[in-house]
């Protein structure tokens, strides 16, 4: 994680969460911790990406998720959602494929993902 997340930005750490959370805009940070806290075991990585890892970030804007799931069919994201966020969700299969994705269009989502998306959890086991 820690080579993933090098350079990314740094934010205040207004809830005492530590690392990687402070790599996420202080209006979202709790929210992330949620996810994590509350993640199924068939999710290997989390990264958060878009506007919550940024400065220009506001409360109201939504929360950008990609999550590595071994059945992307069948994960249901509800039970990781604080009300009143809104989220988007991004599933694929591996944090491989990913990889893949994002070298064959540095444009698309997955570009973006890998060049400036937070690592914020990986299965010690898929690592």
């Amino acid at each position: 994680m820690d080579e993933w997340n090098k350079g990314r930005w740094i934010f205040r750490d207004v809830y005492g969460l530590g690392y990687p959370y402070y790599h996420i805009h202080p209006y979202k940070q709790r929210a992330v911790k949620y996810i994590v806290d509350n993640k199924s075991s068939d999710l290997t990585h989390i990264i958060i990406f878009g506007s919550a890892i940024h400065a220009s970030h506001m409360w109201w804007k939504d929360l950008d998720v990609c999550v590595c799931v071994k059945d992307r069919f069948a994960f249901d994201p509800y039970p990781l959602m604080l009300d009143q966020i809104s989220y988007d969700w991004v599933k694929v299969p591996s944090l491989e494929e990913l990889l893949v994705a994002a070298s064959t269009s540095k444009s698309s989502v997955y570009g973006h993902i890998k060049e400036e998306g937070v690592l914020i959890y990986a299965d010690r086991d898929s690592a």
